[in-house]
């Protein structure tokens, strides 16, 4: 009975971490509404039974009032306990839920990873887009300066060429071979 009593609260437990509530609190809650509904009613019973009926024995309405309010009670409570049944049914957790629970809680957690992750990759989107007119600048004066390093080696190498010539014409004209 321990056992099933343990067994019970870890229900209850899972049920009240899952709906808000347990099985047994709403069933305790509907017993004692019976219970204080009928109590009432019957009280209510007695009170009219005395005051329209003064010349009788007040015990003997009294015993027969709590005698009748057992009977209601007792048929009340064997219907409960079919209630009782349906509502653990209707609230049983079944053994899968957990494990369930347990992977959507790392899929949470891969998600936010990832999310974060998303936004560093972002980040360095934004770095890299404001990167790229710099990087175009640079490449842009990279080539100007190649233009211009290459202008100047073509000037000099024109120089070298006019020199070259003149040194040839003088050599040739200055050589006794090539003067006629």
């Amino acid at each position: 009975m321990a056992e099933l009593n343990h067994n019970r609260f870890d229900q209850d437990e899972h049920e009240k971490y899952y709906f808000g509530c347990s099985s047994t609190e709403v069933y305790d809650s509907f017993k004692y509404s019976i219970i204080k509904c009928i109590t009432s009613f019957m009280d209510e019973c007695r009170k009219t039974l005395l005051e329209e009926n003064r010349h009788v024995d007040k015990e003997l309405i009294g015993s027969e009032i709590e005698a009748l309010k057992e009977v209601y009670l007792k048929a009340c409570f064997e219907e409960l306990e079919k209630f009782k049944g349906v509502l653990q049914d209707i609230f049983s957790i079944p053994p899968n839920v957990d494990s369930l629970r347990k992977e959507v809680e790392e899929l949470e957690k891969e998600f936010l990873r990832e999310k974060m992750f998303l936004e560093i990759l972002k980040q360095e989107k934004e770095i890299i887009v404001k990167l790229q007119p710099i990087l175009l600048d640079t490449k842009m004066a990279l080539s100007n300066l190649k233009n211009e390093e290459g202008i100047e080696k073509k000037e000099k190498l024109q120089k070298l060429l006019k020199r070259h010539d003149t040194f040839l014409k003088n050599l040739v004209c200055n050589t006794k071979i090539f003067n006629i």
